[in-house]
């Protein structure tokens, strides 16, 4: 009975809620730990936070898994910039959220299909600050848990299956 809950299509995504939840330098180089990254500074800076126009970053490479050390010292002279970016869009997103869900308690049943959760385990962390709880049905295929969610019922083997070749296909 559709009169039983509000259907709501809530617009998210992965790097939304990674930047949220960054409100110093440890949250930053967690999730940089979690969601590493290759690529130019300049592309880092762009893709992740959405700051551009430092021109002297264009040619510095980064690649946090080979030389996480090197990641973090071209990495932090940006940090106060970061982390002004980012309570931005917290603070834009947060708004969002409220226009649709509110900021009262309530439960939240969120469906999703993916790799590895990262988006529902991130707005998850973000909802609970306001006294929200969520419920997933999410469908992944990566077998693996890495954020240990203890309300995703099951995950399925890629290699046994072929959701994750018609993943996009069931997401439309």
């Amino acid at each position: 009975d559709k009169d039983l809950f509000d259907l709501i299509y809530l617009k998210t995504s992965r790097r939304v809620s990674l930047s949220c939840l960054i409100r110093n330098e440890d949250d930053l180089w967690m999730t940089i730990r979690i969601n590493r990254f290759e690529g130019t500074l300049h592309y880092f800076l762009k893709s992740r936070f959405n700051i551009e126009g430092i021109s002297k970053t264009r040619d510095i490479y980064l690649d946090s898994r080979e030389d996480f050390t090197n990641f973090v010292s071209k990495v932090s002279p940006y940090i106060p910039l970061i982390i002004e970016r980012t309570s931005l869009e917290r603070e834009a997103y947060c708004s969002y959220l409220d226009t649709i869900i509110g900021m009262k308690d309530r439960t939240i049943l969120v469906s999703d299909l993916g790799c590895r959760g990262a988006s529902q385990a991130k707005l998850q962390l973000l909802l609970a600050e306001y006294g929200h709880n969520i419920k997933g049905v999410y469908i992944a295929y990566n077998k693996t848990n890495p954020y240990n969610h203890r309300w995703i019922e099951g995950f399925l083997d890629s290699n046994d299956s072929q959701f994750e070749h018609y993943s996009v296909l069931i997401e439309s």
